[in-house]
């Protein structure tokens, strides 16, 4: 059982790490501020619309 206990702790880790690598690269990207900025505003634009 403690062997179990202690593979699962590392496949925690080791996720966690790959999550933070992944979101590190992603917001590095510069495409993503120039999607959030055109999202943002699309949904003003809709905003004036109603």
């Amino acid at each position: 059982m403690a062997r179990a206990a202690e593979g699962f702790r590392r496949f925690a880790a080791a996720d966690a790490r790959l999550e933070r690598s992944i979101a590190r690269d992603f917001y590095a990207h510069p495409d993503v501020h120039e999607i959030g900025r055109r999202m943002d505003e699309i949904a003003g634009d809709l905003g004036t619309m109603g």
